[in-house]
């Protein structure tokens, strides 16, 4: 769906409501929690091989595939 017809959408007085599966949206931007890790050293390669790949960090990888496993 295009934004100008969200705009007609909203402009009529309609909703989203049968177009978006609530059930599958998310928080973003959250407070977090400081969790400690302890991985073995092939693990911590793995992730920092990743990271190098996609040009992230080390804690932003941790934290993507912590989320797409378990959100």
């Amino acid at each position: 769906m295009k934004a100008h017809e969200i705009e007609g959408l909203f402009g009529d007085g309609g909703s989203l409501d049968g177009i978006v599966d609530w059930s599958k949206g998310r928080r973003i931007n959250q407070p977090a929690t400081a969790v400690a890790v302890e991985l073995p050293p092939r693990l911590v390669e793995a992730v920092d091989r990743e990271a190098g790949r996609r040009e992230l960090s080390r804690e932003d990888v941790t934290q993507t595939l912590i989320s797409d496993h378990l959100a």
